[in-house]
């Protein structure tokens, strides 16, 4: 059966470098903000862009549409042919995909990006690259509708980019079912968000998310936990966006060393 063409709306793109911003003016840092900060608001200049047939996964009818429209992650960087492309992450499986911006268009392609292996939900909420790697994270949190742990979420990974096609670099060059040059898997940013006094009190088993009981545990309370939903790098550190906790309604933002996630050492945690 074919699949329905999939909208993909332009602000989406702006509301990823709003993130962005957002994550360097309140980095470096785990702390509240102590000014109200005030993120402009980007209004579409165009409608949806057709992204063709849209994304293909090989699921079954009902899981397949679930991941379709379950982006939650976007990162672009232009290749040798100045042309933009981008890796796009799910919150579904573990799988991503990439795309090329166009004039009004998103040109959607076919290569299966296999961020981790063994099963398992990663719960990917954020995408970054530096041109040299891209990013991606799990949430870390647990399941917002039964609190149920979810130690696939815990994982950061990393794979070096192809500076000619802007996709990931493969191994044998140019075999898109190649293995991805370079890929890192850390566990490590677990550990060390455990380690903070700001966020060691979100870490852990059964911190529920939020303050209200989940919807499908009523006897749990939330307690908070923590949820990463946004990722961004520069200058050789990541940021990861708190979606909670959250202090008087700030968001909280963590930086850490990449290189230093990936190969241990002082992560320089802030």
């Amino acid at each position: 059966m074919k699949a329905r063409e999939h909208q993909f709306p332009p602000c989406c793109c702006r509301r990823a470098w709003l993130l962005v911003a957002a994550a360097f003016l309140l980095a470096p840092g785990v702390a509240q903000a102590r000014k109200a900060l005030t993120v402009p608001t980007v209004q579409p200049s165009s409608g949806p862009w057709s992204s063709g047939d849209g994304f293909s996964f090989a699921l079954g009818d009902r899981k397949e549409a679930k991941t379709r429209r379950s982006v939650s992650g976007i990162a672009c960087n232009l290749n040798a042919a100045q042309q933009r492309v981008c890796l796009l992450v799910f919150d579904e499986g573990v799988e991503a995909r990439y795309a090329t911006l166009r004039n009004n268009a998103l040109a959607v392609g076919p290569e299966r990006v296999v961020l981790r292996s063994g099963g398992g939900e990663l719960d990917a909420e954020g995408a970054a690259t530096d041109g040299a790697y891209f990013y991606v994270t799990g949430s870390h949190s647990a399941k917002r509708a039964d609190c149920r742990s979810n130690p696939h979420s815990r994982h950061v990974i990393r794979f070096r980019v192809d500076p000619a096609t802007g996709r990931g670099l493969r191994s044998p060059p140019g075999d898109p079912s190649g293995a991805l040059v370079d890929h890192g898997d850390s566990e490590r940013l677990w550990s060390i968000m455990h380690a903070l006094p700001e966020l060691k009190a979100h870490v852990g088993e059964g911190k529920c998310l939020g303050s209200a009981a989940p919807a499908r545990a009523p006897a749990l309370a939330g307690r908070h936990g923590v949820n990463i939903e946004g990722l961004a790098v520069r200058n050789g550190r990541l940021y990861f966006g708190f979606r909670g906790p959250a202090r008087n309604g700030q968001a909280l933002v963590l930086a850490v060393d990449a290189e230093a996630l990936f190969r241990g050492g002082d992560s320089s945690a802030s």
